[in-house]
């Protein structure tokens, strides 16, 4: 058995290839196409996520506000809490704050994704033949790239 991964930039060519594939008489898991964002570098050199890179910048903006807005909190909360309250209001602040930055900053990244997201399709086939028509399929339905695994 020879396992065969086809990447599309488009879900709706992958969709229209799997619909070919399978009126061939090839099987394909239920799961298929898997989404893919095609313009996501997978090298070692590559950010995590497009949003990685703004949300630290974010979060420290929101700990910043949040440290303050929680030590004002404290001093006012200082008859109960004694002067531990603008500590434990600046400590509690900044967490949130931050947490909250955080999220903003991959938000805003989220808004600049644009367009169609991209497809995986992954199949076996037992012998050349098989092997020579799934990849005219895929090739025939707009694949970007067809390799054996």
């Amino acid at each position: 058995m020879t396992q065969i991964i086809a990447s599309f930039n488009q879900r709706s060519a992958a969709s229209s290839a799997l619909r070919a594939l399978r009126h061939a008489g090839f099987e394909l898991s239920p799961q298929m196409p898997l989404p893919i964002d095609p313009e996501f570098d997978v090298s070692p050199d590559a950010a995590v996520s497009p949003g990685a890179e703004e949300s630290g910048t974010t979060a420290v903006g929101g700990a910043a506000i949040g440290a303050t807005v929680g030590i004002i909190t404290g001093l006012t909360l200082t008859p109960f809490l004694g002067p531990i309250g603008p500590l434990a209001g600046a400590g509690v602040g900044a967490y949130a704050g931050s947490l909250v930055g955080a999220l903003a900053g991959l938000e805003e990244s989220q808004d600049d994704v644009e367009g169609e997201p991209g497809a995986l399709l992954e199949l076996e086939v037992s012998d050349e033949s098989g092997k020579a028509r799934a990849t005219e399929i895929l090739n025939a339905h707009g694949a970007v790239s067809v390799s054996e695994a």
